[in-house]
């Protein structure tokens, strides 16, 4: 992840990369602050290949950083995984019903 080692670094961070994914990046993000405790680190456009070699919708997803002692608090809580995977699914959702 884009942590670098830092201790500080925590949250959630959506990337995207085709001006094409941007949307899909707003609306996952948007769930994912609405539901979960992560913090906000936003929506980033990034050249990642995994982005940029696809012809369909996809964005990279940061939910969480584990060299950050309360993420991985998080992170290792059961309950925490299941409310960030329904925000992920409630936003995919929300993202093709459009």
């Amino acid at each position: 992840n884009d942590s670098l080692d830092s201790h500080n670094a925590n949250g959630a961070t959506v990337y995207w990369y085709q001006n094409s994914q941007e949307t899909l990046a707003e609306v996952l993000n948007a769930n994912i602050q609405k539901k979960s405790l992560l913090s906000n680190r936003g929506v980033r456009q990034q050249n990642y290949q995994v982005l940029r070699q696809t012809n369909k919708p996809a964005v990279l997803l940061e939910l969480g950083y584990i060299s950050n002692p309360t993420d991985e608090k998080m992170i290792r809580n059961q309950l925490h995984r299941q409310v960030v995977e329904e925000a992920v699914v409630d936003g995919l959702k929300q993202y093709f019903a459009s």
